[in-house]
């Protein structure tokens, strides 16, 4: 494992992500209910497109969801501090030790922990709140990406925040799920694969 110490959305950070599987896009290897995903060939393709431009061609800016949850993170981290008496640190991006694939943790906690926080606007959070009290699970949304940032990090667990500032907040530990990890490092020795596949059809036809 490499930890990399880049400020996160920053160029560098961009840099090491460009062309890789990361853990924000695990859904695409591995559902949440342990299912291999039907959409790898496609984001495997993406990643290709990507490698070859040297830079992501995805068309997206980002929406007002993530412009707020990027204001308002900091406030979430805050209140886990003093509901778990820690120091989260931020710690910007880690791979496997060849690089190959990475994930971008919101925070470090301790040295065993980490922190994913998710901030949905109020009728999201309100839907994944009830979801959990119900079934005492961590919510399927979230679930192949913590288990991938647990894996790539090499921590022992998870908590994860679902925070608003203005209803109920909580926090979800989350422990690894050794088999589904292991069908996410095949999955992503698939996506690899296919993706090199493709990346080499593009540099044969730029020749």
């Amino acid at each position: 494992m490499k930890h990399h110490n880049t400020e996160q959305n920053s160029e560098a950070w961009d840099s090491l992500r460009n062309g890789i599987p990361t853990a924000s896009r695990a859904a695409d290897l591995v559902s949440a209910t342990g299912k291999l995903s039907d959409s790898l060939p496609r984001y495997a393709e993406e990643l290709a497109m990507n490698m070859f431009a040297g830079k992501s061609l995805s068309t997206f800016g980002g929406t007002k969801s993530t412009d707020r949850g990027h204001e308002i993170e900091p406030v979430a981290a805050a209140w886990y501090a003093f509901e778990r008496d820690a120091e989260p640190k931020e710690c910007g991006f880690f791979t496997d030790t060849l690089e190959r694939y990475g994930a971008s943790p919101d925070r470090l906690v301790g040295e065993n922990g980490l922190l994913e926080i998710k901030c949905q606007e109020a009728k999201g959070h309100l839907k994944t709140l009830l979801t959990y009290k119900k079934s005492k699970k961590p919510p399927t949304s979230y679930y192949s990406q913590t288990q991938m940032e647990m894996m790539v990090t090499e921590r022992e667990w998870l908590d994860l925040v679902l925070f608003h500032p203005d209803l109920p907040s909580t926090i979800i530990r989350i422990e690894p799920d050794m088999e589904f990890q292991k069908k996410l490092k095949s999955q992503i020795t698939a996506c690899i694969q296919h993706r090199d596949s493709i990346l080499n059809t593009l540099q044969e036809l730029a020749a």
